[in-house]
């Protein structure tokens, strides 16, 4: 076909745009690994595999006419940074803190992946239109980085372990193993699921271990080493009918067992809501019960006092030494304070009376002393001074 542009609008499209949000985080990815926070760079690994299986669903439902293979070049670059480089950085993140001779192993195996990732795109790219195999030669490299963020998020992680399926995986990415495509509805709705608890800020772990992670790892294994069996075995030594009754039963006894699975889990979760409930609801019935004990226990104990309670309470402050036994006592002590309270009053009575008798006596004496001074002193109208001392004593 004939090029009529070589301008960007003649050859993007809304599927191209899904897988440059998948090169994004293949690219965060990346980043995180180089500040050293491993987990979310698992997690920006299944949000890239999220919209990497998002825009070819998108482009089949638009009906794209890529006459060009751009977007399938644009989808296979795209997964190279985030499915084979992403993955890559991770490993030899975990690896370089170990000895010499292991991380110059750990670093062997992370170029092992991102080489064998990048020539099985490039294969894809140019037999993909020319054979009629609906499936995929080699194993998808979504797959691989799949196994190791699972693995890591699993809480399981062994860096030997990982290097041992990473180099595994790399030699499923070259070979010509036709792996055909997941379409057991059940499990893609679990792995869909499991993806999106792990995506989400739903933390679910068992024993240490994240669940929704070692589910995605363990359904990865299983896919991986069937393919891997099958591919081995010699197909016409085997009757056909009971292989494939076989592998019904197998499947039946599976999905059984998953539902069983799920079955069991819903109800612990309900056992564990209903337990809690309980504890609420009797927690709350506990204290509206002490409540109602002392509202009862503060009406029935309060009853107002008579004047004859008041009196001998007050007879008690003023007296703290004093108890009241019996009725008896108590007269004698209401007796005690009014005899009390009437000396108490005829002394407040008298003591002004002693006052004024002190005082008469004081002026009584002032007087007779001033009479006597007057005797002792004469005033004579001849005196030039006015004045004059007659003393009537004796020599």
């Amino acid at each position: 076909m004939r090029l009529k542009s070589t301008g960007m609008g003649y050859f993007l499209a809304i599927p191209d745009a899904i897988s440059l949000l998948n090169l994004v985080f293949g690219f965060l990815a990346i980043l995180m690994v180089i500040d050293n926070h491993l987990t979310l760079a698992s997690l920006c690994i299944l949000v890239a595999l999220v919209f990497d299986s998002v825009d070819g669903w998108v482009a089949r439902k638009l009906e794209r006419k890529d006459y060009f293979s751009f977007g399938k070049n644009m989808d296979s670059l795209a997964d190279v940074v985030s499915f084979g480089a992403a993955p890559a950085a991770i490993l030899y993140s975990l690896g370089s803190g170990m000895s010499d001779w292991s991380g110059y192993l750990v670093t062997i195996v992370c170029l092992i992946v991102l080489v064998c990732g990048m020539l099985r795109l490039a294969r894809y790219n140019v037999i993909a239109d020319r054979i009629q195999y609906k499936g995929f030669i080699g194993l998808p490299i979504p797959a691989a980085a799949l196994i190791l963020s699972t693995y890591y998020l699993s809480g399981l992680f062994n860096i030997t372990i990982a290097c041992i399926l990473m180099v595994f995986a790399s030699y499923l990415m070259i070979s010509t193993i036709r792996f055909p495509k997941f379409d057991n509805i059940y499990l893609l709705g679990i792995g869909a699921l499991m993806i999106l608890i792990l995506i989400s800020p739903i933390n679910i772990y068992l024993y240490g271990v994240n669940l929704p992670a070692l589910i995605i790892f363990v359904i990865c294994l299983v896919y991986i080493f069937e393919v891997f069996l099958d591919f081995f075995i010699d197909v016409d030594s085997i009757d056909t009918d009971e292989a494939n009754q076989k592998v019904g039963q197998v499947r039946q006894l599976t999905s059984s067992k998953i539902s069983d699975s799920f079955s069991s889990i819903r109800g612990m979760f309900d056992n564990v809501l209903d337990s809690v409930n309980q504890v609420a609801n009797s927690d709350l019935s506990r204290k509206e019960e002490v409540d109602e004990s002392n509202m009862n226990f503060s009406n029935a104990s309060y009853t107002p006092e008579t004047p004859e309670e008041e009196a001998i309470r007050s007879i008690k402050a003023a007296y703290p030494k004093r108890s009241v036994k019996n009725d008896e006592e108590s007269e004698v002590e209401e007796i005690i304070v009014e005899h009390d309270v009437d000396s108490h009053e005829e002394s407040a009575d008298e003591q002004p009376q002693e006052s004024e008798d002190v005082e008469l006596q004081e002026d009584e004496g002032a007087l007779e002393e001033e009479s006597e001074d007057s005797e002792e002193y004469v005033i004579d109208s001849n005196n030039a001074d006015g004045v004059r001392l007659n003393s009537d004593k004796k020599d």
